[in-house]
């Protein structure tokens, strides 16, 4: 059974990102796994710590995801079978365990809200799990609410398509919410009929002809903003990006994190490796 992998901390902001997973497993009849990382500051890992702190610790975890746990399971009308895992060390070592020992179809985190853009739930831990970790990894915004996935939106830059785009991944991911695919690339005003556009077009339309893309020119002074734009105005359920293959691509999907929640939007940004 496929898993959706949810690390929490127990604040608003991720037990948020906890009920549009639980929503999204119940329409993929998927399994939930909520994870909590019990990570010691820096002071503390290098001296001894007294078992029955340890053992406090583990106990009030254990409480806190329990207690999710029981919410989940109300709001899906038990419909979706939800274990956890509590574990104590370095965030993403133990995200990527946990991992190894299910069939993961992604990884749910939570993001802050529009006052605070440029920090991420979590520290660095999503970005992390983004760069580091072989999974999806789905970053959901303070405000998302899961309505159904009808429309992605795959943010291409029309550069090595055939090399960058990871086809298996989004072929699943289409197949699991019978979806339509939409293929979003944004140039800069009069800069559109590049020469290399048309044939890396071409190969988009032959390497995902089995989704029918429909595909998009835009243009915009600011490639995140012409991508934010369009799937805002046209109702895109989720955002899809390829951030670790090409430096240009990583920069845009932080931009692009950070611009969703300083715009408001409440549009989940998926990271799909190749």
């Amino acid at each position: 059974m496929k898993t959706i992998i949810v690390p929490t901390d127990f604040s608003e902001i991720s037990n948020n990102a906890a009920f549009y997973a639980a929503e999204m497993a119940n329409a993929i009849k998927a399994d939930i796994l909520l994870s909590h990382i019990v990570s010691l500051p820096m002071a503390m890992s290098e001296v001894s710590i007294p078992p029955e702190t340890i053992d406090l610790m583990m106990n009030d975890a254990t409480s806190d995801i329990e207690e999710l746990k029981s919410q989940l399971q109300q709001h899906t009308g038990n419909t979706v079978n939800i274990t956890y895992a509590i574990r104590m060390g370095d965030f993403t070592e133990e995200i990527a365990d946990i991992a190894e020992e299910t069939d993961v179809f992604a990884i749910v985190m939570g993001i802050q809200g529009a006052d605070a853009a440029e920090r991420m739930l979590l520290g660095s831990n999503a970005f992390s799990a983004i760069h580091k970790l072989p999974y999806p990894v789905i970053i959901v915004p303070a405000e998302a609410k899961y309505t159904g996935i009808k429309n992605i939106a795959l943010a291409c830059n029309m550069h090595d398509v055939s090399e960058t785009i990871p086809v298996g991944n989004i072929e699943q991911l289409v197949s699991a919410f019978s979806c339509k695919l939409h293929v979003v690339y944004v140039s800069k005003p009069g800069k559109s009929m590049n020469p290399e556009v048309l044939p890396e077009s071409l190969s988009v339309q032959h390497n995902l002809v089995a989704m029918h893309p429909q595909i998009h020119f835009l243009e915009n002074d600011h490639v995140d903003t012409g991508i934010l734009e369009f799937v805002q105005k046209e109702k895109m359920d989720l955002l899809l990006m390829v951030p670790e293959k090409r430096s240009f691509i990583s920069s845009l999907f932080h931009k692009s994190v950070s611009n969703t929640v300083a715009l408001g939007a409440h549009l989940p940004i998926m990271n799909i490796h190749n």
